[in-house]
């Protein structure tokens, strides 16, 4: 994950995050005003149950958006312990990558050019 899709993800992040506080200010507001007036009416408590359901979406979107933030930060710290370690290593090193369940032999080259692409991405 590169630098700037981590902050293009915080930034989105904290988006929903001021959104969801938005909507639940503009919730506890409705909640207000229902208390003070006793006949409500079935469309205040449709659309106090579709700002509730927006709240929850918005949620789980943000809780799925911060897993996935988590995921690709994980990745980005293991290609680059992996970067760290090929640099370590000799030319004529043989190196190994695992495809499945399998071991297959890697060219040095090949695997330091591969940790460079994923890092970049």
């Amino acid at each position: 994950i590169s630098k700037r899709t981590s902050e293009n993800c915080t930034d989105f992040l904290l988006q929903r995050q001021q959104q969801y506080l938005d909507l639940l200010l503009l919730f506890v507001g409705w909640t207000t005003m229902a208390a003070a007036t006793p006949n409500v009416g079935t469309e205040m408590a449709a659309a106090v149950n579709e700002k509730i359901q927006k709240l929850n979406e918005m949620k789980q979107e943000i809780q799925k958006m911060r897993i996935d933030q988590q995921t690709l930060m994980a990745q980005q710290n293991e290609n680059e312990m992996v970067r760290q370690e090929l640099s370590h290593l000799d030319d004529d090193t043989v190196v190994y990558k695992q495809v499945g369940a399998i071991l297959m032999k890697n060219d040095l080259g090949d695997a330091k050019q591969t940790i460079e692409k994923c890092l970049e991405l």
